[in-house]
């Protein structure tokens, strides 16, 4: 029975991860396509003039901006460019 709850709350985590990481794609996908834009573009902006090169002093706001900025459906090749030195590397 504890194996059955241990595995349930395990579960519950990942889920609350799992939504949680889609929200904001949710919440851009619902924004009305020139309100979506404008915040991409202000996003893209912010990330450009006060993330690079990085700093260190603003890591962790830096790497929340490109979280962010890469799930905008407009996150284009420099869009990608500009925040992979924010995002995790995969690791195998």
């Amino acid at each position: 029975m504890r194996a059955f709850l241990a595995c349930g709350a395990v579960a519950l985590v990942i889920g609350g991860f799992a939504w949680r990481g889609t929200a904001d794609r949710r919440a851009l996908s619902e924004l009305p396509a020139s309100q979506r834009q404008e915040l991409y573009r202000r996003v893209f902006d912010d990330l450009d003039q006060f993330c690079r090169p990085p700093s260190g002093a603003l890591d962790d706001w830096c790497r929340q901006q490109a979280s962010f900025l890469a799930g905008f459906p407009e996150c284009d090749d420099r869009c990608v460019a500009l925040t992979r030195p924010f995002r995790p590397s995969a690791t195998r």
